[in-house]
């Protein structure tokens, strides 16, 4: 490494790089020294490039703790050597924040470091549109986000939990609100996640400092007494190896050892359950042995248990039943002066998958991903693919963050099929889940089920041991109720996708009654038409999808007869001024009627091109709304009417509202409002807020109607540093309370 010391210092030097930098480039060298010894090579001027991409951009910026912020970047790196990481997942580390804090784009990720690059720090970088959010609304969608990209590469998760665990040892410098936050979301998820990996080295350190910042009083009063009785620990762990090297010198046996205390959590947790102070808790200590190959361990296994006191009950065979993240060892109990020893006997390559988890799986080439044994790693995904199989059913935070907590938290049931084969479920399973397990359609089929040879209901919980057979019928079809009590994952992804399709039939014969019956009434035809100029207009493959969109009310039938019968129905233009006192009420028809008594609804500012809806209120007449408008839901049935835009004069401008979230900048409010200048149109009203890099407004525009106000968007989402654009949903003084603007 001499020569590439001496290469560092001569690009130091070439670019007058300050003594800080040199610090880095200089630990940077050892760091490429370390990668050096597990891969095969390493483009270390693409580190490089990394490197100073990561410095250059976070120069100057500090952290809480008052350290440059490039220095939790390059820990983050350390981290991911300390697990293999590759060179990519190595660049990654570096760069991992560039996208989420400056105005480095994904594309320009792309450009210097490649596609697999920008797909792992896109799946790292924040949902920026979320800001206005609540905090558990933010969390599920970007641990959804994460658990997405992490199926395609799994070093997505790699620099997370290295991410992550530097915040955690750095978490003494955030405010107290602050570290029990994170620190409740690293125990909640990071943790249990890196455990259902399989990465115990992660999820050991995780669970101690996420303890150590919920539960203080606690973690230093266990600690205080790890640290009073460590001499004695350390003795007994002395003796159980020396005694059990005796034996295996005698035999010609070679192997690590490796004592060490349990964490603080565990020894808290079996405080807890056995209601006993630490001092009556004797089952501390373990160790681990390391040999080279399955044989081995088995011969050690013996010679342990002819060596020392062991304790039956404590044996279990990881090996021939590795748990369902891959872990792999023989676990077994001795006692010795006092002590109950766990003790862990497993193979090189089985310590490296207990370290690293579904990682030992995963082999990076130049050429694209490959595994060391595909099937074996989609396996162990397969919980997490069921879980995060339908991304866009969004909406539902707080059962999706059930859902993945019940999936990480690893326990399990062990059942069997009338042939003898184990089936491992999520604890709290039922039948139904057992039935989805063995095949999807056994499960869409099931009519009933027998556990150990007698009838039960399909909500009965399984038990470790029990045999399980399910009945089936062809004709059977799935019960949404089912939903109320399944929990493996795979049961409710195809439930779920059973109730979507089925929502999807009944919306196909809403929407072809409605339409149908519309067109009754205005004495069209629809037998003979051509539907193919509807379905370009919306961009539908078919005449099925038009329906269902009439359906859920996603598209309005006057707007699809207004296509097929243009002769027939005037076409629409626009409707009311921007002041509510200037409204024409004659362009608005409610049910039918004309010249009725009108007003525009504030939260949703309805403009032409928008389907709409009449809600009749009290004092007030019709107030006209989106048909979607959030406010429609909870209104009566006999309250809501058809209305429709009719006679609108192409000279009138009418209010219309919209939500932007961009990255802050210098000239950003000058160039939007260019922009919206140039369309022709006229800025109403604007409301900003910016707080750090976040930019967040709310404008409201003059328009003549809904293609004027998306040529708008259209030409916004040019802008650089534009996050997110969309209509008013609520008042604007709604919005203005969210932001906190006096």
């Amino acid at each position: 490494m001499l020569k590439q010391r001496k290469k560092m210092s001569e690009v130091a030097e070439k670019k007058s790089i300050d003594s800080v930098k040199e610090k880095y480039l200089r630990k940077l060298d050892e760091l490429i020294s370390f990668m050096e010894t597990y891969l095969d090579k390493v483009n270390k001027e693409k580190v490089l490039e990394a490197f100073d991409l990561a410095y250059d951009s976070h120069k100057g910026i500090k952290r809480k703790s008052g350290d440059p912020y490039f220095d939790h970047c390059f820990e983050v790196t350390r981290i991911l050597t300390e697990y293999e990481g590759d060179e990519t997942a190595i660049i990654c580390g570096l760069i991992h924040d560039v996208v989420e804090d400056t105005d480095i784009t994904l594309e320009e990720i792309e450009t210097r470091f490649g596609l697999k690059t920008k797909v792992i720090i896109d799946g790292l970088t924040k949902i920026g549109a979320l800001s206005l959010k609540p905090k558990e609304i933010q969390q599920a969608h970007n641990v959804r986000k994460i658990l997405i990209s992490m199926i395609e590469d799994l070093r997505v998760i790699q620099v997370k939990f290295a991410d992550r665990i530097h915040n955690m040892r750095t978490l003494e410098f955030q405010s107290h609100s602050s570290q029990r936050r994170i620190a409740t979301e690293t125990q909640k998820i990071y943790a249990p996640l890196s455990h259902r990996l399989g990465m115990g080295k992660v999820k050991d350190e995780l669970e101690d400092l996420s303890f150590r910042y919920l539960v203080p009083d606690v973690y230093q009063a266990i600690k205080l007494k790890l640290e009073e009785t460590a001499e004695e620990r350390s003795e007994v762990l002395a003796s159980i190896i020396e005694k059990i090297q005796t034996r295996f010198n005698a035999e010609g046996l070679e192997a690590d050892f490796l004592g060490q205390v349990k964490s603080i959590p565990i020894i808290y947790g079996k405080m807890e359950r056995r209601q006993k102070p630490f001092e009556e808790i004797y089952d501390t200590l373990s160790l681990r042995i390391i040999v080279e190959n399955e044989k081995e361990c088995w011969n050690v296994f013996h010679l342990v248990h002819n060596s020392m006191t062991f304790v039956p009950k404590m044996f279990k065979d990881y090996i021939n039943s590795p748990k369902t993240n891959g872990y792999q060892s023989l676990h077994t109990g001795i006692t010795h002066r006092g002590n109950l020893v766990e003790v862990l006997i497993r193979t090189k390559e089985m310590d490296r998958v207990a370290k690293n988890g579904l990682a030992a799986y995963w082999i990076y080439k130049e050429d694209g991903k490959k595994y060391v044994d595909d099937k074996k790693f989609e396996e162990k995904l397969e919980w997490l693919q069921h879980l995060v199989s339908d991304p866009d059913d969004l909406g539902n935070e707080k059962e999706f963050m059930q859902d993945l907590a019940h999936g990480l938290s690893g326990d399990e049931v062990s059942v069997y099929t009338p042939k003898g084969k184990l089936i491992k479920l999520p604890v709290d399973s039922t039948p139904v889940d057992f039935a989805f397990e063995i095949h999807t359609q056994i499960g869409m089929q099931c009519i009933g089920a027998k556990v150990n040879g007698k009838i039960v209901a399909l909500a009965t919980l399984l038990h470790n041991g029990d045999l399980v057979e399910i009945l089936t019928a062809n004709k059977q079809e799935p019960m949404l109720k089912w939903l109320e009590f399944v929990k493996s994952p795979k049961a409710k992804s195809h439930l779920k996708k059973w109730q979507k399709s089925t929502k999807l039939k009944d919306s196909i014969e809403l929407g072809r009654k409605t339409l149908f019956r519309n067109a009754k009434d205005q004495n069209l035809d629809l037998e003979e038409v051509k539907w193919e100029e509807v379905l370009t207009k919306y961009g539908l493959n078919s005449y099925e999808h038009l329906l269902a969109r009439v359906g859920d009310g996603r598209i309005g039938t006057e707007e699809v007869l207004r296509v097929l019968f243009p002769k027939k129905i005037p076409k629409i233009t626009n409707i009311f001024k921007r002041m509510i006192a200037k409204e024409k009420r004659s362009e608005i028809i409610v049910d039918g009627l004309a010249n009725t008594n009108i007003k525009i609804a504030r939260c949703c500012l309805p403009i032409p091109g928008d389907t709409l809806l009449a809600k009749l209120e009290a004092g007030q007449g019709f107030v006209i709304h989106k048909h979607n408008c959030k406010s429609l839901s909870t209104a009566k049935t006999k309250q809501i009417l058809d209305a429709k835009w009719h006679n609108i004069d192409d000279s009138n401008l009418f209010e219309a509202g919209f939500f932007v979230t961009a990255k802050n900048r210098a000239s950003l409010l000058a160039e939007i409002c260019s922009v919206i200048s140039a369309s022709g149109n006229n800025i109403t009203e604007a409301i900003l807020k910016t707080e750090g890099k976040l930019c967040e407004s709310v404008f409201t525009v003059e328009v003549k109607n809904l293609l004027d106000l998306q040529a708008i968007f259209k030409s916004m989402r040019n802008i650089k540093g534009i996050n997110k654009i969309s209509r008013l949903d609520k008042e604007v003084k709604e919005y203005v309370k969210e932001l906190k603007i006096e």
